[in-house]
């Protein structure tokens, strides 16, 4: 991109968050003094909570923050030594027990997940490979894969399109020694899937295929023992690399990356850069994640998963007779409103803030300028009476919203490239 080409985007990206910041949907301040997930004070009103990405709820149960503090107890506040100096046992043993939900595969756990992208991709990632984006995968994973010493830049290929990707594919196959396509298990702005049934035919056809996938929103609600979206159905693991967090669903905070063969984890064990000298998790996070993981390896976590998938499936009906433009896949916590213009998705968004709902807004540049759309998320924090009342709220405005900008429904369709009529809930997957 030119210095020009650049410096527009910033400005742009800039005046989008100046007005968000004056419209007061964005860069929202929350003083409640006792979280619980489900209110939230914001400008001292009292609002529900549909835009935090607990999806389980874990964050408030009393056995992750029981065992929080006594951690802390015993442990201290942090641990201050770089792993490849020192490190606590407390840190190992996590990833022992977590690499039981992951059928025992070897794993690193890391701060962030955005920092385990920094570590890793720059050392998997040959310098004859090729790279090749989901235009929605999250700018983490590119951010972390353009510092990778490849001799090619990396290509970006249109959401979730694998004819493009075959195609694409296909003129690399010659020159390329591995082909990395890097995608989210959930998209956090549409809150949709990469196809995998395509995904695994690709990778039977095209041996050099190779995904690195980042499942932050998928981790916990989804998956065998919580292992999310993805881990389960990839048919050739052996060319998985799985990127994912303990900071949505799981109820805690860190990253965490997880290695295909013993050759690739030695390797970035060695030359992992931050991995090796940044600050390790401490003792308050990893004891509130060997408690999360306790759950996520008993029978608990089935009950848990279908609660929320109760939730989700109520919310689903009710959309579902909405007549809104939903782009999210139905089984998704995360649900994307399509609005399609900047102004309208504001007034849109405020509207339903002063009802008493907190909902988030999808803005440029996490998507396209005229693909605005107000995001919210079904956690289990919410009963179902709320997600009704929420719906009803949501129904009313957005509709009325759209007659005061003078657009029709089947304008905001087009801006989406959906199917024109009422019924628009989409099964993405």
């Amino acid at each position: 991109m030119s210095n020009i080409h650049y410096t527009k985007l910033l400005n742009t990206i800039s005046d989008v968050y100046d007005a968000g910041k004056i419209a007061e949907v964005i860069c929202l301040e929350n003083r409640t003094e006792h979280w619980n997930g489900q209110q939230l004070n914001i400008n001292q009103k009292e609002l529900i909570n549909f835009g935090t990405c607990g999806y389980l709820g874990l964050e408030t149960d009393r056995r992750l923050i029981d065992r929080a503090m006594e951690y802390t107890d015993k442990f201290g506040t942090q641990f201050s030594v770089s792993r490849s100096f020192l490190i606590s046992s407390l840190v190992t043993d996590l990833e022992h027990h977590l690499s039981e939900v992951f059928d025992g595969q070897k794993l690193f756990v890391f701060s962030s997940t955005s920092l385990a992208h920094i570590s890793i991709l720059p050392i998997i990632i040959g310098s004859e490979d090729a790279i090749i984006f989901d235009k929605q995968v999250h700018f983490s994973v590119q951010n972390g894969a353009n510092l990778a010493k490849s001799n090619h830049s990396p290509i970006m290929i249109k959401h979730n399109n694998m004819t493009m990707l075959e195609r694409t594919i296909e003129r690399l196959k010659d020159s390329r020694q591995k082909i990395w396509y890097m995608v989210d298990g959930v998209y956090s702005m549409f809150g949709d899937f990469p196809p995998i049934d395509k995904l695994n035919a690709l990778m039977s056809k095209y041996e050099q295929l190779h995904l690195y996938v980042d499942d932050a929103h998928g981790m916990a609600w989804a998956g065998k023992k919580g292992a999310g979206t993805i881990f389960n159905q990839i048919k050739h693991a052996d060319r998985l690399v799985l990127a994912t967090t303990m900071a949505k669903g799981f109820g805690s905070v860190g990253g965490i990356v997880v290695f295909p063969d013993e050759d690739m984890y030695t390797k970035v064990k060695k030359f992992g850069g931050p991995l090796s000298y940044s600050h390790p998790i401490p003792p308050a996070i990893v004891g509130a994640g060997m408690a999360a993981t306790d759950i996520l390896l008993s029978e608990e976590i089935n009950t848990i998963q279908n609660e929320l998938a109760n939730r989700i499936s109520y919310c689903n009906q009710l959309l579902g007779n909405s007549g809104l433009p939903i782009l999210s896949h139905p089984d998704s916590p995360i649900k994307f409103i399509g609005i399609g213009n900047l102004e309208t998705g504001f007034k849109l968004n405020k509207k339903v803030l002063d009802e008493g709902y907190f909902v988030n807004m999808a803005l440029f540049p996490t998507v396209a300028i005229n693909n605005t759309g107000m995001r919210f998320t079904i956690t289990r924090h919410v009963t179902i009476n709320q997600i009704y009342d929420f719906v009803e709220v949501l129904k009313f405005h957005y509709f009325k919203t759209l007659q005061e900008a003078n657009t029709e429904i089947r304008t905001v369709q087009k801006f989406f490239k959906l199917p024109l009529g009422k019924k628009v809930l989409l099964a993405t997957g």
